[in-house]
């Protein structure tokens, strides 16, 4: 039961680190992009591969952590799926709010 209630801990504080992340302008949509130069690969491939596996990384860790602190749950699988994929879609629909940093920086 203790180590539940740590999991259960971790798993919000992970939601928190993501939201956080996601408010600044500079992690949303193609302003990664301006970070990956490479002269011998397609920035906007590069881009494209970072940022997926990025999200693979930050929504599986998610639900790892959902995975062990649903222990005692029959469906434990399911349900860490399930919430980790509500709460990945809750954050691109967030993301679409905040202003990319390239038009933000034509705006001055």
């Amino acid at each position: 039961m203790k180590n539940t209630k740590i999991w259960w801990g971790v798993s919000i504080v992970w939601c928190l680190g993501i939201a956080v992340a996601t408010q600044q302008p500079f992690f949303t949509g193609d302003s990664t992009e301006q970070l990956l130069t490479n002269p011998f690969i397609d920035s906007a491939f590069l881009n494209y591969i970072v940022r997926k596996s990025v999200h693979l990384s930050a929504f599986g860790l998610l639900a790892l952590f959902l995975w062990l602190a649903l222990r005692n749950h029959k469906r434990r699988y399911l349900l860490a799926w399930i919430f980790a994929t509500l709460y990945g879609a809750i954050d691109e629909w967030h993301q679409s709010f905040i202003q990319n940093v390239r038009a933000y920086s034509l705006m001055f």
